[in-house]
């Protein structure tokens, strides 16, 4: 599914696998967030329902768009 789907970007929950062995995967080298270097990790924390979601959010946007914060 996400090999067909090829993503531009790719987060990961930091309680599962990381970024490391998502760039690994088989197959998955193909996929423009691996090829672009755009795969994340984010701390658990921050996606969660807690005063930090909001911090979570900014993290999100800040990778999905550079651009917007230089």
């Amino acid at each position: 599914y996400i090999i067909a789907r090829n993503p531009d970007v790719i987060v990961v929950v930091s309680y599962g696998a990381s970024v490391e062995e998502i760039k690994s995967r088989n197959g998955w080298q193909n996929i423009d967030a691996i090829k672009n270097d755009r795969v994340y990790s984010i701390d658990r924390h921050l996606v969660t329902s807690s005063p930090r979601l909001v911090d979570g959010l900014e993290q999100l946007a800040k990778w999905f768009h550079p651009e917007l914060f230089d």
